[in-house]
Parts: structure tokens; sequence; C-alpha cells
């Protein structure tokens, strides 16, 4: 590929303001639950509707959800969007990958940010050495996978059912808004605890932690949609590999990515597989 900038480069304003705009329907539904919330609380009848976009942050509720879909075949009717949007959200990433976490998660947004900041301020991006990265990359995937395994293998659906109709799973959604305009000083300590971290070592919550993203990682494996490098634009200058916040071996491999999917950056774009690419 010629020219200043390359495909994926072109591609990167586009992304941003799909960030800003998602960020900022993230914001208005935060606004809004918070009203019908206080509302609700002060003994007043709301005259704001409560958002269903606020049960996308309920993800364990969601895979509940999704085990009583599967035993039962219907929907239950506690937090129906979460299990909606989550689905949506996994779908994404039989077709682009990663693309939810590069072009919609506020997280990702503000991994961005972190390390556009970390970039500014240093010459070099740490980078954790291959003994410590390749361990705690199995962190996300383990927290991931004792959610699936406990509620997909342990809890009967009598116990799923319970849970679904407990008070706790009714009022999740205001049990989370109160962790955030009450949080605790553990809480406090932990969330700016893991933004340093993410400051220190670029995408460290995206790589090592993000459950969500370990399930689209697992997914990406059936995606549709790959990077490619193709080595006949390719001058051998390494600037792609220096810039990856995913650490992929690119000049190792002239296919598709589509094996990478587990360690990619959630910044790496998918594109249809016949699609050549040449990265300078």
């Amino acid at each position: 590929m010629t020219g200043k900038r390359s495909f994926i480069g072109s591609f990167l304003p586009v992304r941003r303001w799909c960030q800003i705009i998602f960020l900022a329907i993230v914001i208005a539904i935060g606004v809004q639950f918070a009203l019908f919330v206080f509302q609700l609380e002060s003994g007043v009848l709301p005259d704001v509707d409560r958002p269903p976009g606020v049960e996308a942050f309920l993800p364990i509720s969601a895979l509940v959800s999704l085990k009583h879909l599967v035993y039962t075949k219907t929907i239950n009717d506690i937090h129906p969007s979460g299990l909606v949007i989550f689905l949506v959200i996994c779908v994404t990433a039989l077709v682009v990958k990663k693309g939810f976490c590069s072009w919609v998660c506020p997280f990702g947004l503000f991994s961005d940010i972190l390390a556009k900041i970390h970039s500014r301020l240093f010459s070099r991006s740490l980078k954790l050495p291959q003994w410590a990265d390749i361990p705690l990359r199995g962190l996300k995937y383990l927290l991931a996978g004792f959610f699936i395994y406990y509620i997909f293998c342990k809890m009967p659906v009598a116990a799923i059912e319970q849970f679904i109709h407990s008070p706790y799973n009714r009022f999740a959604d205001i049990k989370m808004l109160a962790f955030f305009t009450d949080i605790s000083g553990t809480a406090l300590t932990v969330i700016l605890s893991l933004t340093g971290l993410s400051f220190l070592v670029p995408y460290f919550w995206c790589r090592y932690l993000c459950p969500y993203g370990a399930i689209l990682g697992v997914l990406g494996f059936l995606s549709i949609g790959a990077v490619k490098r193709n080595p006949e634009h390719c001058i051998g200058c390494r600037k792609c590999e220096k810039t990856c916040p995913g650490s992929i071996p690119i000049q190792k491999n002239n296919g598709f990515y589509h094996r990478n999917a587990l360690s990619a950056s959630p910044v790496c774009m998918s594109v249809p597989k016949k699609m050549p690419l040449g990265f300078h």
C-alpha cells in the first residue's frame, strides 16, 4: 500500500467519532437512569423512564439469562435488554472480531486516551516482558471462564430461576449505580490503581483483565474478518510492530491474524479476509 496514510490509519478519525458518539449515549443513559433512581428513592413517581441500555453493564445477569434462554427457549422479563445487548455484542465478534472493543466500548476509548498520553510523555512504550505478559493474559480468560463454568455447568435450572427473580438480580442495576455514587475507599483505590496501571502499561485492563474482551477473543476464532499483512507492500521497517498495542509479531506472519484473536489489541480493526493490507 502506498501513500502517507495506511488503509487502517484512514479509518482512525471515523473510529474516534464512533467512540465519542457511543460514549455520549452511555453518559445519557447513565444520567437518565440516575434521575430515575433518585426520584424513585425520593418517593416520587419518576417522570423519566428507566433506560433499558443500562442493562449492558450487567454481564453476569446476561449470562444467567442466556442459560435460561437455552433451557427454556424464552427470554425472561428481568433485565431482558441485558441479554439482547450481550448477544448482539457476541455476534459482532463473529464478523469483526474485537470491533466492539475498538469502536464502541467506552473503556476502549479511555484506554486509547491513556495510551496517547503515555506516548506523549515517554519516548518508548512500556511493555511487560514475555514471562510476565503471557501469564497475565490468562487472567481475563480465567475470570470469564469461572463465571461461564459456574453458571452453565454448576447452576441447575431451578437455581437459575431463583437467581433471576431474586431481589439481588432485580435491583442489580440500582446496586451498580450505588457502587459509583456511594463508592467505598477500597473500590476507589482499585479503580485508581487500574487507571494507573493502564497508563503505565497501555491497554492493561483490555489486555489482561476485561472478561468481555476474553469472550470476544474466543469468538474471534470464528470471525469472518481478519487483518492481513501483504508481504509485497511491506518494506520491513517494523513501525507496525513498534506501535501495535497488542504486541503482535507482524513480521513473523505473512497470513491473516485470525489466530491472534486472543492477544490482539482492542484497536486492531477487522476487515474482510480477501482485502489485502500493507503496513508501512
